[in-house]
């Protein structure tokens, strides 16, 4: 299954949930016979890249509101390549692209915040988007019921909660010095630092309070924040800024108890508290109507209060503090929950089950893992070995025995439809070489004319010829990088700064 995912933002420009949940779909997924690619705008112009993990990633320049000229031109194109389209909403850009283009490759949708409002217009092109989806996904039956716009489409909707993989225990010494820094028991806060996080109001729940508090994280609030808790004395209160994955980890393993104050229903799912709980953590959360209550169950896994009110915030506090043993034991249910509903392979084996329900195929499960590369191809079952290699590359056919396909595009050259007919947006203007016309027309190696006759060519382990110009020649690495500066994934064009990718 080919499924292209588009998203307005991803990795590095964000790392939220939408980017992450992709990233674990198009990394995760070969086991579950998905290629995967990513097609996306950026600030920082476009580029055409491969993330360690395999699967390609291609950005359009756009400006800063998410729109791109050249995204929608040439996203017809970009979509032939598919089998699936995966959209993750809302991104007016990719839903007027679509729209306008006609595109015929079915298509569904994650979403991820309501985008309620706007014009006419607006509402028009957004409900008629909705409609034409095969399937919606969106991540806790929480936020389906609170959710304006997907309302009469209950129909299609199917909830996929969010996950994240699991991790080993931590370093006894790591954890050991983050209480040594903060105190023995302590909570924590994990997030963006934004006016929906709800920080104002666990800060004034702070006052009178002497628990120790970590605030993990940056964002154009901190500034504010931080004036707020010198001016109301809370000394215990610390703003730790941006952490790394390993400190991050085990900053949560040190903790005592979780908070995330989010007062609107911007906080769409809260995965903070998904890693909390991955480290058996109690939380403290506000009801907002969406996967921050479907995640943290009121009096299971911690406790829910209302949104903006700082004495319920307070009053949850001290019953953590002062009840240790419930805490533990919500702790330890919060750790078991994950397990059952939130881990990383439970997501990517409910997408692909959701992308073989649309196109009428069963997902392959627990097949080998062949990455997320656009041109990683599963050979026949023969002696021969697998490797990755341009599907019209393989041991061609003779042109009386390789069937036509009814919607093989008329006006393209061969070379740019696959076997299943879909164009390829790279490839329309390649031809094949030569030596491998004449080996498709079936002209013996000692009477091919020209200098390709005599020419001993490189062949692949499975020994079939290789092509300089085929498609995984030609797009394996960004245009104007080399290979030994390939050896830098981070660095995406070559004038680019220098950006830690890795995801």
């Amino acid at each position: 299954m080919r499924v292209l995912h588009i998203c307005r933002v991803y990795f590095p420009d964000g790392c939220g949930v939408t980017e992450r949940a992709v990233h674990s779909i198009a990394s995760k997924g070969g086991a579950h016979g998905i290629d995967s690619r990513v097609l996306t705008v950026s600030p920082r112009g476009g580029c055409d890249e491969a993330d360690l993990s395999g699967y390609r990633i291609k950005r359009y320049a756009a400006w800063r509101s998410g729109g791109s000229p050249a995204f929608i031109a040439r996203f017809r194109r970009e979509a032939a390549w598919a089998d699936l389209l995966h959209f993750h909403f809302p991104w007016p850009c990719a839903q007027w692209a679509y729209l306008l283009g006609r595109v015929a490759v079915p298509a569904m949708a994650t979403v991820h915040a309501d985008a309620a409002g706007g014009g006419l217009l607006a509402r028009r092109g957004r409900d008629g988007f909705l409609a034409r989806m095969r399937r919606i996904i969106v991540t806790s039956p929480n936020y389906l019921e609170g959710s304006a716009i997907l309302r009469g489409l209950h129909g299609k909707v199917e909830v996929v909660p969010a996950g994240i993989e699991d991790l080993p225990a931590r370093d006894p010494e790591a954890v050991w010095r983050w209480r040594q820094r903060i105190g023995q028991r302590f909570f924590v806060f994990l997030g963006g630092l934004r006016d929906y996080k709800g920080l104002h109001y666990l800060l004034d729940a702070m006052q009178g309070r002497d628990y120790p508090l970590a605030v993990a994280g940056d964002g154009p609030e901190r500034p504010a924040l931080e004036a707020h808790a010198r001016a109301a004395g809370l000394r215990s209160v610390r703003f730790l800024g941006p952490l790394g994955e390993d400190d991050k980890h085990d900053l949560l393993a040190a903790a005592y108890g979780f908070v995330l104050p989010s007062c609107r229903r911007d906080e769409v799912f809260g995965l903070p508290l998904v890693e909390a709980s991955v480290h058996g953590l109690p939380m403290i959360s506000c009801e907002v109507g969406t996967g921050t209550s479907f995640v943290n169950l009121h009096q299971e896994t911690g406790l829910v209060v209302p949104p903006c009110d700082a004495r319920a915030l307070g009053a949850a506090l001290d019953r953590f503090w002062l009840e240790p043993a419930q805490a533990t034991a919500w702790g330890e249910a919060a750790r078991r929950r994950y397990v059952d509903h939130f881990t990383e392979q439970a997501m990517v084996a409910r997408h692909a089950a959701c992308y073989g329900a649309i196109l009428g195929r069963a997902p392959e499960a627990g097949g080998r893992a062949h990455g997320g590369h656009a041109y990683c191809w599963r050979l026949p079952d023969t002696k021969e070995a697998t490797m990755p290699i341009d599907p019209r590359r393989g041991r061609p056919a003779s042109p009386a025995s390789r069937p036509s396909h009814p919607s093989t595009p008329s006006n393209l050259p061969e070379a740019a439809v696959d076997e299943t007919g879909n164009e390829d947006p790279g490839a329309e203007l390649t031809e094949l070489p030569e030596h491998e016309k004449q080996e498709q027309a079936g002209i013996p190696p000692d009477e091919r004319g020209g200098r390709s006759g005599r020419a001993k060519h490189e062949r692949t382990v499975g020994n079939h010829p290789v092509d300089p110009n085929s498609m995984p020649s030609r797009i394996g690495l960004p245009v104007g990088v080399d290979r030994e500066a390939a050896a830098d994934p981070g660095r995406q064009t070559p004038e680019a700064p220098e950006t830690d990718n890795r995801s």
